[in-house]
């Protein structure tokens, strides 16, 4: 089970780079071994269900227009309620 630390890392990663981004969704348990990291299922189909908000935030930091609000749901993702 990854850390909460680990999970920054790879959404990071995932708003950051399009290769690891690619390379996440063909294989995440491949890609974020990568990193070091080691998901359970659980958090992998987490990963999966929001992988439009990664996409989203990684759009806006490409075009210099992020918003708190692209970054905030990214980030939400794992973070506790």
């Amino acid at each position: 089970m990854a850390s909460p630390e680990e999970l920054q890392k790879v959404v990071g990663r995932l708003m950051l780079d399009p290769e690891f981004r690619t390379a996440f969704q063909a294989d995440p348990q491949g890609a974020a071994s990568k990193l070091g990291v080691q998901l359970t299922q659980e958090q992998v189909q987490t990963f999966q269900n929001n992988m439009d908000k990664f996409v989203e935030a990684s759009q806006a930091l490409e075009e210099g227009g992020v918003t708190a609000d692209a970054m905030g749901h990214a980030i939400a993702v794992f973070s506790p309620e």
